[in-house]
């Protein structure tokens, strides 16, 4: 077995992030002469071993209550330092812990080296069946102790698969089981910086439950080394694919069943059926190609000849790698063949002309509008006179996706400047401030549907937001509407 493919053993320690910034802290010091003080120190002497608020003492009262913060590792313990010498105390309260606010507690002060304070920390258990912070859960992952089955808010599920997320070097994979055969399923992979940042919005509350996490010696052996192996081939595949003369087979589709139009009792001298079987057209194929300025591309190929091309997002490509490497992990790129390889070079060459009009300033046609390039965002616009009817902002992928199509479609693209007048109300649109000052002026509606589950509008009359649905009508909140105009949430817009 190849080592690689066994992932490391887990560190014997694990800590959050924020409690592992306190122990570097803690380490810092460690040379510190001051900090070596102890009962000599003029103003934490007094203080002794330890202390708790009970001693009538006032002078050792006034000693603790000079000792400044310097770190809280957790809700009832934190760490404070005499401000003259540096010496480090561990602060500790006991009494009733779930109302503290109803009933007095008792502080307690033990002075502490900086080798003790650092043992004290608080470390994450991966066999703890309790419920943890994100921060916890996020820690025991990133240190390779666990691993997530879900997240909370979004649930996915799939009949008979287990699902295992967890780390693998510098991403995270998401990986499915099925139970049935034994099998490693489906595997997609998350950057952990990604990961990290949406890992809170996936388990609001800050609360992650015990049912979520897992130990990740209990996670399947086929899991644990078969996804981090089909991750480096996909990641091979695609290296080997950057050149922009290789592609992948993805799959072979058989041609469509003629439909027969002739009666259903043949006749005797009718040929009509045998020459219905003998109508059937050719396959088609498809293939992930990868171009330098489109990027990844689905090319559908029927005899040799290019019928289509989509642009597909980076994780789209990646899904799509996984798919065949599921089916056949010895998939291997190939060439492409000259003349497919011509067209596609064609349809690049024409991406870069398309480009490079749209950012001095034109704009072309679209399903929904003109697509144009403004402020650096692609938009659709779609304009009547002086009225925007609605405006619709892209991403790269599919804007050039539209264009891809139509050069793939060899359909022309027709162009149009966009004029100064109309560039200005949509940059307009486009910020959400001025977005929402035009809503407040009323010019500005926006609304849902018809494709949502509720057709609405949301309008300002009379400084009052009217809210205007299929159940009736309402007066909204400013705080609500505001929500709604400046982040976008609406299907459609109408500037007059």
């Amino acid at each position: 077995m190849d080592p690689s493919d066994v992932s490391p053993a887990a560190p014997a320690v694990i800590r959050t992030e924020r409690v592992q910034a306190i122990a570097e802290r803690l380490r810092a010091r460690a040379g510190d002469p001051a900090a070596l003080r102890g009962l000599d120190c003029p103003a934490c002497g007094v203080l002794g071993g330890s202390w708790s608020d009970e001693d009538p003492d006032g002078a050792r009262a006034a000693a603790a209550e000079s000792l400044r913060p310097f770190a809280k590792p957790e809700r009832r313990w934190s760490i404070r330092e005499c401000r003259a010498c540096g010496a480090l105390f561990a602060q500790t309260a006991s009494g009733p812990p779930a109302a503290e606010d109803l009933f007095d507690v008792t502080v307690h002060l033990e002075r502490i080296s900086i080798d003790r304070a650092v043992e004290m920390l608080p470390i994450e258990s991966a066999y703890a069946q309790q419920e943890r912070t994100v921060e916890q859960a996020l820690a025991l992952v990133l240190g390779g102790a666990c691993y997530l089955n879900n997240f909370s808010r979004v649930q996915k599920s799939r009949m008979g698969e287990e699902r295992f997320i967890f780390r693998d070097g510098d991403v995270i994979l998401d990986a499915w089981h099925v139970q049935a055969t034994g099998m490693l399923g489906n595997v997609a992979r998350y950057p952990l910086d990604e990961f990290k940042s949406a890992l809170p919005e996936l388990f609001p509350g800050d609360a992650v439950d015990a049912r979520f996490v897992g130990p990740i010696e209990q996670m399947p052996a086929v899991v644990r080394q078969d996804a981090p192996r089909r991750r480096r081939l996909g990641e091979d595949l695609s290296a080997a694919l950057a050149e922009g003369t290789q592609w992948v087979h993805l799959a072979t589709y058989a041609p469509p069943t003629p439909r027969r139009t002739g009666p259903r009792r043949r006749k005797k001298h009718s040929v009509r059926r045998e020459s219905v079987a003998r109508a059937a057209g050719a396959t088609s194929e498809s293939y992930l190609y990868r171009g330098p300025i489109a990027g990844w591309l689905y090319v559908s190929c029927k005899a040799g000849v290019i019928t289509g091309v989509k642009v597909d997002a980076a994780t789209v490509a990646t899904r799509r790698l996984d798919d065949v490497l599921r089916e056949d992990p010895t998939v291997a790129t190939k060439p492409v063949p000259p003349k497919p390889l011509a067209r596609l070079r064609q349809i690049e060459a024409g991406l870069v002309d398309a480009l490079a009009r749209l950012e001095a300033g034109e704009s072309c046609a679209h399903p929904l509008g003109l697509l144009a390039l403004v402020g650096g965002r692609f938009v659709v616009a779609d304009l009547a006179g002086d009225v925007v009817q609605n405006l619709v902002e892209l991403d790269r992928t599919r804007a050039l996706d539209h264009l891809a199509s139509e050069l793939a479609g060899r359909r022309a693209v027709t162009f149009a400047p966009l004029s100064p007048a109309d560039r200005q109300r949509v940059a307009a649109v486009l910020d959400p401030d001025e977005r929402w000052q035009l809503f407040l002026a009323g010019r500005l509606v926006v609304g849902g549907g018809p494709t949502t589950d509720m057709q609405w509008t949301l309008a300002c009359e009379n400084g009052a937001y009217r809210f205007d649905g299929s159940s009736g009508s309402e007066v909204m909140a400013e705080a609500r509407a505001r929500d709604i105009v400046r982040e976008k949430r609406y299907g459609w817009l109408r500037l007059a």
